[in-house]
C-alpha cells in the first residue's frame, strides 16, 4: 500500500476549514468533484515532493510557526542562564562583563575598520588586553539588571509585552490589570500607578514588575536577605518595593526568610523557665514617660539588634571598628523596618518607617 499528498491548494477541505460563504461554495469545483485530476488515470496522479514553494498556504503556516520557535529557544536559554547561578550579584556580575566583552570587540571592529576617523575622534584602537582586564563599572551593572529583568519579563508577561508596545492595553484577564503597567524607554515593564507628582526617584514610584515563580525574583529577594544582614519578611518585601513590585512578594520573601540556613540555626530554643518577680520601676506608679526606656521597648529593641548580629557574625571576633560598621548597619535595618501593614497597592505611599521621622525617607532606598 502506498500513500498519496493532496496539495494544499487541491485540497476540498480548506474551503471549509479556511472559511467561504455560501454562494462561494455552490461554484467551487474542487468542494463538489474533488481535484480534477483525481478522476484521471491513476498513472496521471500527481506526485507530490515536499519543497519550499508550497504557496502562499504553506508560506503562511510556516510563518506562523517561527515565533513559537523562537519563544521556545528564548525560554530555553533563560532557563539554562538563571539556573546556572544560584547567587544574583554573580549573575549579574557575569552579565555586566558579557556586555563589556560585547563592546570591546565591537569597538576594536570598528576602529580596524575606520582608522583614520579613530584617530580623528582621538580613539586608540582596543588591544586584547583591554577586552580581557576591562573592568566594570556602576552603569555596566545597571545595564545588566535591566537585561535581566527584560529577559525575566519576557518569560512571566509576554502578552503583556506584545499588547502594550502594539499600543493597545493589558487583556482583563492579565494580572497587570491592576497596575496600569508601561513600558519605559529601555523596554522595561514598570507600575503605572498614580504617583507621577510624587518627589522620590523613578523607581520608587514606578517599581519594575516581576513575578514571584521566576528565578529572577528568588535570587533577587535572596540577594535582598542577605544583604540587609537576614533580615526579616516584613523589611525584606519592603525594601524590595524600592525597585520591585513583585507579584506574591509576600509569600515569596517568607519563604526565603524561612529557608534560610543560617536563619534557622540562629532561632533560640525555648526552655521554660521560673519566671522573677517585675523590676520596682514597673509597678510603681508614676507619670507617664517618667521611667522610658526600662520597660519592654527597649528589650525588644536589644532582641531585634541580636537578631542581624547572631545571624552575620554569630561567635566570631571582630575589631572595633568592624563591630562600629556593622551596628550602624543593623541601626539603619531596624529603622526602615515598617511600622504599619504594608498595602498590596502600588499606588499607596511607600510604607512609614522610623526613617521617615529621622531623615525623611526611607534609609534603604539609597543604597540600592
Amino acid at each position: 500500500m502506498s500513500w498519496k499528498h493532496v496539495p494544499g491548494r487541491d485540497n476540498p477541505a480548506d474551503d471549509i476549514s479556511r472559511g467561504i460563504k455560501a454562494e462561494d461554495l455552490i461554484n467551487r469545483h474542487r468542494w463538489w468533484n474533488g481535484p480534477h485530476w483525481l478522476a484521471q488515470n491513476e498513472s496521471n496522479w500527481l506526485t507530490f515532493i515536499p519543497s519550499n514553494d508550497e504557496g502562499e498556504l504553506a508560506d503562511e503556516e510556516r510563518k506562523a510557526a517561527q515565533p513559537i520557535t523562537c519563544t521556545t529557544i528564548a525560554r530555553a536559554f533563560s532557563n539554562t542562564l538563571f539556573a546556572r547561578y544560584s547567587s544574583y550579584h554573580k549573575l549579574r556580575r557575569v552579565v555586566a562583563y558579557i556586555f563589556k566583552y560585547v563592546r570591546c570587540l565591537r569597538t576594536k571592529a570598528y576602529s580596524s575598520q575606520h582608522p583614520k576617523k579613530c584617530r580623528a575622534d582621538n580613539k586608540r584602537d582596543v588591544a586584547d588586553t583591554d577586552i580581557v582586564e576591562a573592568t566594570i563599572t556602576t552603569e555596566d551593572l545597571h545595564q545588566a539588571e535591566i537585561a535581566l529583568c527584560k529577559l525575566a519579563q519576557q518569560d512571566t508577561f509576554d502578552d503583556e509585552i506584545h499588547a502594550l508596545t502594539t499600543g493597545r492595553q493589558v487583556s482583563r484577564a492579565s494580572r497587570l490589570k491592576w497596575l496600569r503597567p508601561y513600558m519605559d524607554e529601555t523596554g522595561v515593564l514598570r507600575v503605572g500607578g498614580r504617583l507621577g507628582n510624587m518627589t522620590a526617584s523613578h523607581t520608587v514610584k514606578h517599581p519594575i514588575v516581576l513575578t514571584a515563580t521566576h528565578p529572577m525574583a528568588v535570587l533577587l529577594a535572596t540577594a535582598y536577605h542577605l544583604r540587609l544582614l537576614h533580615a526579616g519578611p516584613q523589611l525584606l518585601l519592603a525594601t524590595l518595593r524600592q525597585r520591585f513590585w513583585v507579584i506574591g512578594g509576600r509569600n515569596l520573601v517568607k519563604s526565603i526568610y524561612h529557608r534560610c540556613l543560617q536563619c534557622f540555626k540562629a532561632k533560640p530554643t525555648l526552655v521554660q523557665q521560673s519566671v522573677a518577680d517585675l523590676p520596682e520601676s514597673r509597678v510603681t506608679p508614676t507619670r507617664a514617660f517618667s521611667v522610658c526606656g526600662v520597660g519592654g521597648l527597649w528589650e525588644a529593641a536589644v532582641k531585634s539588634a541580636k537578631h542581624h548580629l547572631l545571624r552575620t557574625i554569630g561567635t566570631t571576633s571582630i575589631t572595633y571598628e568592624n563591630m562600629l560598621t556593622l551596628l550602624t548597619q543593623i541601626e539603619s535595618c531596624l529603622n526602615s523596618r515598617p511600622l504599619v501593614p504594608m498595602s498590596e497597592d502600588p499606588c499607596d505611599l511607600e510604607v512609614l518607617t522610623p526613617g521617615h521621622f529621622l531623615i525623611g525617607g526611607n534609609m534603604q532606598s539609597s543604597r540600592y
